[in-house]
């Protein structure tokens, strides 16, 4: 379970900038990112702080994320407490000044068979600002990543290289964080420089380019059982 706090401002449906917000910068959240287990705890709690002087009034909305990294990913606010599969309770609060909440994230899928992606929303309920000519809602909140795990979760990435462009595609049942990347000059293999991370989730594709036109090294991340180096030299078939 990920843990870290994330004061940001951002643009919906579109993009995300990372931005400081001193006007809600009051508000703490002290998870960024959470994993539900196979046959671990069906709920989680996570701490909602107001270190302002004033008081806060704050909702919480949970979003699923269809096709996750994927050019058709979506993203469905889930409404319906009787068909959501991630529940969130409570979802409006009243934080007097110095005063901490805890908000429980209930999973409902206890069968797990294939991994969901969620995204959850904490946002100041009077600061929802509307632009009618553009249409682009603006909200200043926290984002968490919520990742319910499949059972029997499969790490299998592929990768492609042409020149110094690697391209990754994940083509098991569970996302995967790959960090810690090395690249190293074949003709001076003590050279080495470090490649950019990224989470890859199944079925989607990953492009970067490399330093150097020669293998890569990873760490695997998927999970907290579920962690290995692998390397790879690019000359996989993509699907």
């Amino acid at each position: 379970m990920g843990i870290g706090r994330l004061n940001f401002l951002f643009l919906v449906p579109s993009f995300l900038i990372l931005l400081s917000w001193q006007a809600w910068a009051g508000i703490e959240v002290d998870q960024s990112i959470i994993e539900f287990e196979p046959d671990g705890e069906y709920y989680t709690d996570i701490t909602v702080s107001n270190r302002d002087e004033k008081k806060a009034y704050v909702s919480v909305s949970v979003f699923e994320i269809s096709n996750p990294g994927q050019p058709n990913e979506k993203r469905e606010p889930l409404t319906d407490p009787d068909k959501a599969m991630l529940i969130a309770t409570p979802t409006r609060l009243a934080l007097e000044p110095n005063q901490s909440i805890p908000v429980r994230l209930l999973n409902l899928d206890e069968e797990q068979k294939e991994e969901r992606i969620y995204r959850v929303l904490v946002e100041p309920a009077s600061k929802r600002m509307q632009n009618e000519a553009s249409g682009v809602r603006l909200l200043v909140g926290y984002e968490m990543l919520v990742i319910i795990r499949p059972q029997n979760p499969q790490v299998k990435v592929l990768a492609s290289r042409s020149g110094k462009t690697m391209t990754f595609y994940n083509a098991g049942n569970t996302n995967v964080f790959m960090e810690g990347g090395k690249n190293c000059n074949p003709a001076k293999p003590s050279e080495c420089q470090e490649v950019s991370s990224q989470r890859l989730y199944p079925k989607a594709r990953w492009s970067t380019e490399l330093p150097f036109a020669a293998p890569v090294e990873f760490s695997m991340n998927a999970g907290e059982e579920n962690t290995s180096k692998q390397r790879f030299d690019g000359n996989d078939k993509l699907p």
